[in-house]
């Protein structure tokens, strides 16, 4: 849950990382490998955390990417130690915590390394799918899920939370942030054959 749900993907198959930066939305708390935006302000905020898809207008202009670093936060009963959580990074431009590192000289609102979504050429790959409305796991992956467009969505309604995942409802361009998956992976990284179980999506996100 959190660290690194998602991650850039690519294969001699395919796939490119075109990498963003801007300053963080001070007080943040995500992980590298979650979801980001930029909202009006023109800083990274987490994505929303609440169970529903990722909308593009919970952005500002559809900004939104995989965070490449990031603060992290405290572990607590939900969000455990274990699930990566409790993992207060430093930030490297400075070795010091986010909240002591600065952007132009505003304090708490350093860089973020961002991969956007919406490239066409880029590509990434999740372990979770979520069922449709967010609330737990969904339907594990198969073969017929390629070709499919899925929303993102962070469950957050189990104990501890799931986290960032593919969402078994189909996702609408220019509404919801829309994953199209491209292939079905096993454990072991190999293509699945039609009515086979996976356990990775490798996806393309379309705005």
């Amino acid at each position: 849950m959190g660290l690194w749900d998602i991650r850039p993907w690519s294969s001699a198959r395919g796939g490119t990382t075109a990498a963003r930066w801007a300053p963080m939305t001070a007080g943040q708390g995500f992980l590298p490998g979650e979801p980001v935006m930029i909202v009006d302000a023109g800083t990274i905020t987490s994505c929303v955390k609440d169970g529903t898809e990722i909308l593009v207008a919970d952005s500002d202009g559809g900004v939104i990417g995989l965070a490449v670093n990031g603060p992290g936060a405290a572990a607590s009963a939900e969000l455990i130690a274990a699930d990566g959580w409790g993992r207060l990074y430093l930030h490297p431009d400075s070795g010091d915590t986010y909240a002591n590192t600065s952007f132009l000289g505003t304090l708490g609102s350093p860089r973020i390394w961002y991969i956007p979504f919406g490239l066409p050429d880029q590509l990434f790959v999740a372990n979770k799918m979520v069922a449709a409305a967010g609330a737990a796991a969904g339907a594990a992956l198969t073969g017929a899920d390629r070709g499919e467009s899925f929303q993102l969505t962070y469950v957050s309604g189990t104990t501890p939370d799931l986290g960032w995942g593919l969402e078994r409802t189909a996702g609408v361009p220019g509404t919801d942030l829309v994953c199209r998956v491209v292939d079905v992976l096993d454990a072991r990284g190999n293509s699945v054959a039609i009515g086979g179980t996976g356990t990775q999506a490798i996806f393309q996100t379309i705005l």
